[in-house]
């Protein structure tokens, strides 16, 4: 059983980073995993901006912007599987909520800034179009918990 708050945020970190994909995982999921009722899990963010479930989201996100970003197009049901979300309509909504563009007007805007030169070897800031006056692509609400730390 995991105790310390910070040993917990870190199972939480690594489990969200191996689980991610999976449609079906959720802060129920993590609760079990980690052998503690999804109450006593939240109790470990009550300080943070963020929860489970919103770090769950996070990262799924994420992921779909890092794939929105390749080269070579994927189609958005395939990258919505790859994602962590069971159809190309929840990671479209979704992604709006989140970033107030479509997926398609983000992949847009990568590949104009790779045209001009902006984006080096196809990827800057892991795949998310560099953020500018021209652009203007907000970035995600802090979760106050980084993935990537």
């Amino acid at each position: 059983l995991l105790d310390n708050a910070r040993s917990v945020k870190d199972a939480v970190r690594d489990l969200i980073e191996k689980r991610f994909a999976d449609p079906a995982f959720c802060a129920d999921t993590l609760a079990r995993e980690l052998f503690m009722s999804r109450r006593h899990l939240y109790r470990h963010f009550d300080a943070e901006d963020a929860t489970p479930a919103r770090l769950i989201a996070a990262r799924r996100l994420a992921r779909a912007r890092e794939l929105l970003a390749e080269e070579t197009p994927v189609p958005l049901q395939q990258i919505a599987l790859r994602s962590g979300y069971v159809s190309a309509s929840t990671l479209r909504s979704r992604f709006r909520a989140e970033y107030d563009l479509s997926p398609r007007e983000y992949r847009d805007i990568v590949a104009a800034q790779r045209a001009a030169g902006m984006v080096c070897s196809g990827l800057v800031n892991h795949g998310h179009p560099v953020e500018d006056e021209v652009t203007k692509v907000r970035s995600p609400r802090s979760d106050g918990i980084r993935l990537d730390e």
